[in-house]
């Protein structure tokens, strides 16, 4: 998760648009996948 988190500021950094759009869908996904995965524990 935080590792995804550095690629999209990374990527911001480098002002790359496709790469900001890619990880920010794969941030969100790996939110979801957490938020399931939570919800399933309790």
């Amino acid at each position: 998760m935080a590792e995804r988190q550095q690629d999209l500021a990374e990527a911001k950094q480098k002002g790359d648009a496709d790469k900001i759009a890619k990880r920010e869908r794969k941030l969100a996904e790996a939110q979801e996948e957490l938020k399931k995965l939570e919800a399933r524990d309790y």
